[in-house]
């Protein structure tokens, strides 16, 4: 298992796996920068030509930074600086995940698109994480019900008492 990842890098992980499951055109990247904005962040797209009224000006030019080659997010709307810390972040989880080998990076050209694929070493990785959220999961449960005298009682209640073991296999109960 790849050690320390971050939790954005795990976040990228796990929504590129979910992608990936749901998608069936493998032409498709599994996670985009702006799903990554999305989720994490809660940035709103601002769909170029949609967002006319939003800038109060044309956004056909390719001179709008705002719109056109910023993954469709208002910078104006974000603030500069979180809009900035925001793409450095998401840029540098990209790049470590594709440095550990995990994913594979790709870019659009024209059209100022950002995204990545898993490899066989990421989904292993992202199983791996799966099963060890689900024994944290497990744990917690766990700790909640010995914590709560309430809880324990019920629990115990539900159990099957001793003087009753169980018929084993290949024995028939039989009404007394």
């Amino acid at each position: 298992m790849i050690s320390k990842l971050s939790g954005l890098q795990r976040t990228i992980l796990r929504m590129a796996y979910a992608n990936r499951c749901r998608e069936s055109d493998p032409r498709k990247m599994d996670v985009y920068h702006s799903e990554v904005f999305q989720a994490v962040y809660g940035w709103v797209r601002v769909d170029g030509w949609a967002s006319r009224a939003i800038h109060g000006s044309d956004v056909r030019t390719l001179h709008d930074s705002e719109t056109i080659g910023s993954q469709h997010f208002s910078k104006r709307r974000i603030g500069a600086a979180r809009y900035r810390t925001a793409h450095a972040a998401v840029s540098r989880a990209f790049a470590r995940l594709q440095a550990r080998g995990v994913v594979s990076r790709y870019n659009g050209t024209a059209s100022h698109w950002a995204g990545a694929k898993l490899t066989d070493l990421g989904i292993e990785v992202v199983r791996q994480l799966a099963k060890r959220k689900a024994r944290t999961v497990r744990k917690k449960i766990a700790d909640v019900v010995l914590a709560d005298p309430d809880v324990q009682a019920r629990a115990s209640a539900a159990l099957p008492s001793d003087a009753d073991p169980p018929a084993q296999a290949g024995e028939e109960e039989v009404e007394r």
